[in-house]
Formats: C-alpha cells, structure tokens, sequence
C-alpha cells in the first residue's frame, strides 16, 4: 500500500483518501482525521495550481519586457557604436549619427497614431503599476469614508461626495488598464 501511495498523483491521493474515509469501520477520530487530511490536500493542490498559472503569467510578461528592452538596447548600441564625435569652431563637442539609425529609432519609439506601439508589454505594466497607485489611493480614501463619526456635520453629503470620488478613482484605474489614459 505505501508504494501504492507514493506513486499516486496529489488528485488521486484526495480522492482515496475521501474514499476510505467514509469506509473506516471505527467511526469519530479516524476517519474524521483522514477526512481533513483530504481536505487539506484537495486545497493545497488548488493553490498550487494558482500559483502555477500566476507563475506562467508572470514568466510571459518578463519575456515580453526582456524582449522589448532587448530591442531598445539593440538600437541604442548601433548608435554608440556608429557615431561621430566632432568639435565645432565655437569648441562645442557634437556627435553626428548615420540618418539610418535615426530613421530606425524613430520608427521604433514613433508612439503617432500610424505606427504599430513597440513598448506594449512596458506600456502595460506601467500601467498596471499607476491602477494600483490609483487604486491604493482609493482603498485609502474608502477607509476614510468607514472611519467617518456619525455626529461629522453633513455626513450624508460629505459620504455621497466621497463615495462618487471612489467610483471615479476605480473608473480611472480600469481607464489605466485599458490603455486609455497615459
């Protein structure tokens, strides 16, 4: 049976486990021991299963910045590495870039309506981090609202008014996420 047990998978564990603990003759202790057990497992495989896909997640958006940074860095070595450094009659020091890597550059970072955004997983969790500034703002704000004193002058204005700038400040958080506010 202990070799048995080694083998099984977490999900066929719970379920023998579950299985047997209906089927114990004694009743109270054991059975309600294996139970919980079971109970236990069954919740520690689901979070692990969170963590897993969050993990994946996580993994794929340091991909997609580390490909972007890669990009960037890419160019701007092309044009360390292919300039001019010239000193002009007033003893100015000015470099001089082939107008290829400009035209590249500008292209690259080019945010205009007709260009395709080269920085959308920068953008992205750039805007993630200002939402949960905002919404961190608001969470606060929420906590203001909650520690008001029922004899505060005007509490139904004031907790109407605070309540509308909570729903604006998560609004602005969702506008953050979606890209519509920069």
């Amino acid at each position: 049976m202990k070799e048995q047990l080694g083998k099984m998978t977490i999900i066929e564990l719970v379920r023998t486990a579950h299985s047997y603990s209906t089927s114990i003759k004694q009743t109270g202790v054991y059975s309600e021991l294996v139970r919980e057990m079971a109970s236990r497992l069954e919740a520690l495989n689901l979070a692990h299963i969170g963590a897993m896909a969050a993990l994946s997640s996580t993994e794929n958006d340091r991909d997609q910045l580390a490909a972007e940074n890669a990009q960037m860095l890419r160019l701007l070595t092309d044009i360390s590495e292919n300039h001019d450094e010239y000193v002009n009659q007033d003893e100015y020091l000015y470099a001089g870039v082939p107008m290829d890597y400009v035209s590249e550059i500008n292209t690259y970072v080019s945010r205009d309506v007709n260009a395709e955004n080269p920085f959308k997983a920068t953008d992205r969790f750039l805007a993630e981090q200002r939402a949960q500034g905002v919404e961190m703002f608001a969470d606060r704000k929420n906590k203001e609202l909650f520690s008001l004193h029922p004899d505060t002058h005007a509490i139904g204005s004031i907790a109407a008014a605070m309540s509308a700038e909570l729903h604006e400040l998560r609004e602005f958080a969702a506008k953050l996420r979606a890209g519509e506010v920069l």
